[in-house]
């Protein structure tokens, strides 16, 4: 148990270092391009680019993480992403005397590939290299991290954004990724070679593969979409929180700031007390207490004029998300078989993607057209959907079999297990 501690203090260290270095640069990159003549053009199309890559990458990425030692990959990731870093630093410092603007866009491009993957193959690492009773501690303190890092990133961008070069960034992500390399090749990691996955001779058949297990479990499926919205929702709501403060509040731009630092301390919260809670109530029941306070918090903002109140709300929506995100973790860790772990994680991901657009072009729409308060009822529709769907599923939750040798065998069909 000592030796697995260190292990997760290990990780969590990998992921605060990794996560400074390039959500400092990833936040910096847009600056740095919009100065440029044309670029929020140039960034409106990077965008669609990178989502396009990752959209098609991702049950790629999730094929390779089921056939090979996902540690190694995981080294590699963060081997690539620090050579890289250094190359492009040291160019830009040697031959630019002013922030080259190809650089610009290749860093932006091999950071968003990087942030997509390493999620996916940290998630997928997490389930191999630490016990089924490990995973809610592994994931609280994983998520606790991330809130860290996100108020790290935000106090040291404001203080460095006008002051450094894109070098000066480079080689400071240069600097975490090693330094990620190092601690996550120290962490002890036995891969066992998944036999389901010897004799398959292309990667389009691992991918019908990884869309056979959904099949398989349509009540666990329906399960695994609905409860994927509080953290898709976190994601959108990056987009809706600023329109909101201008148009709603008629606040400056002071008040991001002080949204981040709320919701983070919302997000603390929850992990000092999901363990706690976690010893009272079934993970089902804090799955379905967080969908219902996201759909009553989300129709509150409907009617929230007031500053002080709209951030006191968002720091509860921050712990209720935050309760859903480790719970749904630790319940994929435990039911999704390890073999088919990277690809279905992949194709959550493709889907958060496809939805994420959708909503974002929708509330565009409706942001334009009418008013932002109707993005809330709708948010505030899907929640109470979302909860809905997530009772129906409920039953996928008590059930053993789903990812025991019983659905495998449906699975592989031709007695390769």
């Amino acid at each position: 148990m000592k030796n697995k501690n260190f292990s997760l203090v290990k990780l969590v260290i990998a992921n605060l270092v990794s996560s400074l270095g390039i959500g400092i640069t990833m936040i910096s990159i847009p600056w740095f391009l919009i100065n440029k003549q044309n670029g929020d053009q140039l960034y409106g199309y990077l965008m669609f680019l990178v989502t396009f890559l990752t959209f098609f990458s991702s049950p790629y990425v999730g094929v390779l993480l089921d056939r090979f030692s996902r540690k190694k990959i995981f080294l590699i990731l963060e081997g690539a992403s620090c050579i890289a870093a250094g190359l492009l630093g040291l160019v830009q410092w040697l031959y630019s005397t002013s922030t080259s603007i190809w650089i610009i866009v290749l860093v932006y491009i091999i950071g968003s590939l990087y942030y997509n993957f390493f999620y996916q193959t940290r998630f997928a690492f997490v389930q191999e290299a630490f016990k089924t009773e490990e995973y809610k501690k592994v994931n609280n303190a994983l998520e606790v991290q991330g809130q860290i890092s996100i108020l790290l990133i935000g106090g040291v961008t404001t203080l460095l954004l006008d002051k450094v070069n894109l070098y000066h960034l480079l080689f400071f992500n240069f600097i975490t990724y090693l330094i990620g390399f190092v601690l996550i090749s120290m962490i002890p990691y036995q891969f066992v070679k998944r036999e389901s996955l010897v004799t398959k001779k292309s990667v389009v058949s691992d991918l019908r593969e990884g869309l056979q297990f959904f099949r398989t479990s349509p009540l666990f499926t329906l399960f695994l979409i609905c409860s994927f919205f509080p953290f898709l929702v976190s994601l959108i709501a990056n987009y809706l929180h600023p329109v909101y403060i201008v148009k709603v509040l008629n606040a400056d731009a002071s008040i991001l700031g002080l949204l981040s630092i709320y919701s983070a301390i919302g997000a603390l919260v929850a992990g000092v007390g999901i363990p706690i809670l976690s010893k009272k109530l079934k993970d089902f029941t804090l799955l379905k207490i967080s969908m219902i306070a996201l759909s009553g918090l989300f129709g509150t903002l409907i009617f929230v004029k007031s500053t002080f109140l709209f951030l006191i709300v968002l720091s509860v929506i921050s712990i209720f998300t935050t309760w859903n995100i480790i719970t749904r973790n630790t319940i994929l860790m435990s039911k999704i078989p390890s073999e088919l772990m990277g690809r279905t994680n992949a194709y959550l991901s493709a889907f958060g993607t496809v939805i994420r657009l959708m909503l974002i072009g929708l509330f565009t729409v409706l942001n334009g057209s009418f008013s932002i308060l109707y993005s809330f009822f709708v948010l505030t529709i899907i929640f109470i959907l979302a909860f809905a769907g997530l009772y129906v599923s409920k039953a996928s939750i008590e059930d053993t079999t789903i990812g025991q040798e019983k659905n495998m065998k449906e699975i592989y069909p031709k007695g390769v297990l």
